[in-house]
C-alpha cells in the first residue's frame, strides 16, 4: 500500500484507514467495539471509512472523527 496514494474521492477500507493512522487493523476493530475512533460504515459485508472522518481535525477544529482524543 505504501506505493500508492490513498484516494480522497472514495470510501477507505479498514486497511486504508489503518495505514493512514499508522495503527494495526485490530486496533480499529477494538476502537469500533469500544465506541471510539473514526466512525465506520457497513457497505454490504465490508467496513468502510470516509477519509474526512479518519483525518484529524485541523488546528481550527473543523474535523477529527474522534481520532485526536485517542491518539493525542
Amino acid at each position: 500500500m505504501s506505493d500508492q496514494a490513498l484516494a480522497e474521492d472514495r470510501l477507505w477500507s479498514i486497511e486504508d484507514a489503518s495505514y493512514y493512522l499508522g495503527v494495526p487493523v485490530q486496533t480499529l476493530y477494538s476502537w469500533r467495539g469500544q465506541g471510539v475512533g473514526p466512525p465506520g460504515r457497513r457497505v454490504g459485508r465490508r467496513l468502510r471509512y470516509r477519509p474526512e472522518d479518519v483525518k484529524p481535525r485541523s488546528t481550527d477544529g473543523t474535523s477529527s472523527g474522534g481520532v485526536i482524543s485517542i491518539l493525542g
